[in-house]
């Protein structure tokens, strides 16, 4: 049992890249005590709630860039698809459409970007680079034409305050558990997502890609359809934390919109560096 153990342990320290994360990791925590000392609210259950958080964001967006990084690919277009998510689900809640709506209206839009890099990127053999480079502005442009290139009114102005609270409550400031409902969904979502790589027909071929496109083409995978399965994987995180955003404001904001959207690159390209996953043993 303990060599077992012993064997798990060292394949998990040996897999690819797993020192860099060991390194992120601890210099988190030393960075997080130094703090800490400076400032005792730093270790307060407040402060932990809202860290939780805020960085729930950040894992639906790693999630999604998971799925592509395995791939070989990658999606410069989810900061872009973060804002036409919440720029479109917002303009519609203050149009008055039902909040569950306006979320369908959203992802959709979301996932048809999705199918459009797929289909570029798998089909058309298009550099992942520049194919999502493209629908980045075009989700961009979306998100400024949806409502002329301004924020929109708070959405209680559309779907009362009552829906509007229920709204905000559900994607952000309510609790379950004493913990941020945002913090729930992020880590469901993970959790499913994480459950479908390993052991699902979908999860191996999207690791077959990664390994050798060529080999798993000759495997009978269909490349096609799994790259476009990873891209739209990578587009429902955006259209959730589009969502999330919407309901921090309380509006569409531009401001925010782009904001996000630089922070997403900025989280998703030095992944990228980090080259292919490989096939787990």
């Amino acid at each position: 049992m303990n060599e077992k153990k012993q064997s798990t342990v060292k394949r998990l320290l040996g897999t690819r890249g797993m020192g860099a994360v060991i390194t992120a990791f601890v210099g988190l925590i030393i960075i997080y005590v130094a703090f800490g000392l400076i400032d005792r609210n730093v270790f307060s259950g407040q402060n932990v709630m809202n860290l939780l958080r805020s960085m729930s964001k950040y894992l639906l967006i790693g999630v999604g860039q998971s799925y592509l990084l395995i791939t070989g690919n990658i999606d410069l277009s989810i900061g872009s698809m973060v804002g036409m998510s919440a720029m479109v689900s917002a303009t519609l809640m203050t149009m008055g459409v039902h909040p569950v709506i306006a979320m369908a209206v959203a992802l959709l839009c979301c996932l048809v970007c999705g199918v459009i890099n797929g289909t570029l990127v798998g089909k058309f053999k298009l550099p992942p680079f520049i194919a999502t480079l493209g629908t980045m502005f075009a989700a961009r442009g979306v998100a400024y034409m949806v409502n002329n290139n301004r924020n929109t009114d708070a959405i209680a102005t559309g779907i009362g305050k009552e829906a509007g609270d229920s709204f905000q409550n559900l994607f952000y400031y309510g609790k379950t558990f004493g913990i941020y409902n945002t913090f729930w969904i992020a880590l469901i979502l993970f959790l499913i997502f994480f459950f479908l790589l390993p052991r699902t027909r979908t999860g191996r071929h999207i690791y077959a890609i990664g390994s050798n496109v060529e080999a798993a083409k000759l495997s009978g995978v269909d490349v096609v359809t799994t790259t476009i399965k990873a891209y739209l994987v990578s587009a429902t995180c955006a259209c959730v934390v589009g969502l999330i955003l919407c309901a921090q404001a309380g509006m569409g904001s531009l401001c925010a919109s782009r904001s996000e959207a630089h922070s997403e690159r900025r989280t998703a390209l030095p992944a990228r560096r980090t080259g292919r996953s490989r096939s787990p043993p």
